[in-house]
């Protein structure tokens, strides 16, 4: 069972609990009682519709409030570029220079690389380009490959019968000179 299935069982009993409480209310002519079951059984309701009709696998805090509470997208201009060479098909996606989505990063234990840790914010481009999830964090890849060209890249070799791979690029905000961590391009390697 997955956690919203379970979560959604539980709901289920708490409400037959409310409806049999429900009954002895309206038997014994409590009408207090019979107003705060009927609140608490609508809640339980509609957290349970409200379960029932989404697409979440798992429960985390950051699931539920970016499915509840979806963030406010920015437009991000891109250009996709397309190749095809030797049975494989790249599809690059290409941010503009200070332009591209910021990415969360959480540096490594000894300083020296930064890992995706926190996939929201991958998820939230990824679904903007149309493009499948990703499940899992994952770590610069120079620090398994341990070469130099593999800095500032992110690689998912699993990503739905396809490579995932994000380049992390550094963007500068003219008007608040802030620099931040953000996507440079993504492409999705297909063979």
């Amino acid at each position: 069972m997955t956690d919203i299935q379970i979560i959604k069982t539980i709901l289920l009993v708490v409400m037959g609990f409310f409806c049999i409480s429900l009954v002895v209310a309206f038997l014994k002519k409590e009408s207090d009682n019979i107003r705060r079951a009927l609140i608490f059984g609508l809640i339980l309701a509609g957290i349970y519709f409200g379960l029932n009709a989404s697409k979440l696998d798992r429960l985390t805090w950051s699931e539920i409030k970016t499915h509840f509470f979806p963030p406010h997208m920015t437009k991000y201009p891109f250009t996709k570029d397309e190749t095809f060479f030797d049975n494989t098909t790249t599809t690059r996606y290409v941010f503009e220079e200070n332009l591209g989505p910021t990415l969360d990063l959480t540096m490594d234990s000894n300083g020296k690389y930064f890992s995706i840790t926190d996939i929201a914010s991958v998820n939230l481009v990824l679904e903007y380009l149309g493009l499948k999830k990703v499940t899992r964090g994952v770590p610069e890849l120079i620090s398994i490959t341990g070469n130099r060209l593999d800095a500032n890249q992110y690689s998912w070799d699993d990503y739905h019968g396809a490579v995932l791979i994000i380049e992390r690029g550094f963007c500068r905000e003219n008007n608040n000179l802030i620099t931040r961590h953000c996507i440079a391009s993504v492409a999705v390697i297909r063979r």
